[in-house]
């Protein structure tokens, strides 16, 4: 589990005014081997990431004590944005990945079904990364987000989240799942569902502690959430240093650098 404390900046609107297109599902029939291990990005933005995991030469040491041999993976990201997969497959074919990189535009319920359904080989990872944010609900006597309810409008739902972990406890090593926000709360969030629905939280190698932050300036949403009396991000749970290669980052990790 990874939370990152930059404050997320805002979104572009879209330049160009595609067609609405139907979901996109014959992803699975354009990959050459679909024995492999698969990695899942749900909303995966313009792709960045799995590009750069797909273009990996060498094994990775993931977060520092579990090997992951990429070069040995399928890819596929699922996004809401046809700008964006649309983007990332054309990556993907320029750059000769596409047998074992495709894009497709799609809610994340519906391609975690398509997987559990279709897709033959293992589930190597899962990656929901910067995920947009919900309301924080300090309404009431509740101190629980908004995000929290399957109504909130948030990505990552209990319904969502049970997908996951069905995928990911049927695969024959148990694969695992990542995630990462730049919102604590959210992170947190995450986390909680996550551990609603069975899951077990790794270690990290080299967590983020409390005592050793440089969070001098935190955002107004942390500063309320803490108000809130939210659980933080930090302890053993938490990694201070990112989980993926460098060349891995996602667009969202690029911009608030």
């Amino acid at each position: 589990v990874q939370e990152r404390s930059n404050t997320r900046q805002a979104e572009s609107p879209h330049l160009y005014d595609y067609p609405q297109a139907p979901f996109t599902k014959d992803w699975m029939d354009r990959l050459e081997d679909i024995s492999r291990p698969l990695v899942v990005d749900i909303g995966c933005g313009f792709g960045t990431s799995l590009l750069g995991l797909a273009s990996l030469t060498e094994p990775t040491i993931f977060g520092g004590n579990t090997e992951v041999d990429f070069r040995k993976c399928n890819f596929i990201g699922g996004d809401l944005s046809q700008l964006a997969t649309r983007f990332g497959q054309g990556i993907s074919n320029r750059w000769g990945l596409d047998k074992q990189l495709q894009f497709s535009y799609i809610p994340a319920e519906s391609l975690l079904q398509q997987i559990e359904q279709s897709y033959p080989g293992p589930i190597a990872m899962v990656l929901i990364q910067f995920p947009s944010p919900y309301r924080l609900n300090d309404e009431g006597n509740s101190q629980l987000p908004s995000g929290r309810s399957n109504d909130s409008g948030f990505m990552v739902t209990t319904s969502l989240m049970g997908q996951v972990r069905n995928l990911l406890s049927n695969s024959p090593n148990n694969g695992l799942l990542l995630i990462q926000s730049n919102c604590e709360d959210v992170a947190v969030t995450i986390r909680d569902v996550g551990l609603e629905c069975g899951m077990q939280v790794i270690p990290a190698v080299c967590p983020a502690l409390l005592e050793n932050s440089q969070e001098h300036h935190p955002s107004q949403r942390t500063l309320r959430w803490i108000e809130l009396g939210g659980d933080r991000a930090f302890g053993p749970e938490w990694s201070k240093e990112p989980l993926l290669p460098s060349g891995c980052r996602t667009e969202t990790e690029v911009s608030c650098e």
